[in-house]
């Protein structure tokens, strides 16, 4: 499988927003497309978390996205990220994607410090 892992951009809202709708679904939220949509292009722009982003390369569709909020810890003195949400469409589970998500959430914070 072609799997891209890429750190979702404004460009990038409306297939990630589809994603965040289904994964808030999945927690038995009402759906609401525009809302998601509305939150996801809000925190994309004011830079608040980090999207990691999974597509199908050659199909050009979402697979899933992984959400890290930064934060601090006291104790080490130094910035840490959140890993707040995960999810992997139902059509893409067991393809490996959230451990490819998973992968690029550590390798992103660790380049971050």
């Amino acid at each position: 499988m072609d799997i891209q892992i890429t750190r979702a951009n404004c460009d990038h809202a409306l297939d990630v927003a589809a994603l965040f709708d289904a994964y808030r679904v999945f927690y038995e939220q009402p759906r609401d497309p525009q809302a998601a949509l509305d939150f996801v292009s809000e925190r994309l722009q004011r830079e608040d978390s980090v999207i990691l982003f999974a597509w199908h390369a050659r199909e050009g569709y979402g697979m899933g996205f992984t959400q890290l909020y930064p934060s601090f810890s006291s104790v080490a003195m130094q910035r840490i990220y959140i890993l707040n949400d995960l999810f992997v469409a139902a059509e893409a589970r067991r393809k490996g994607v959230a451990a490819r998500l998973l992968q690029a959430a550590e390798d992103f914070a660790r380049s971050a410090g």
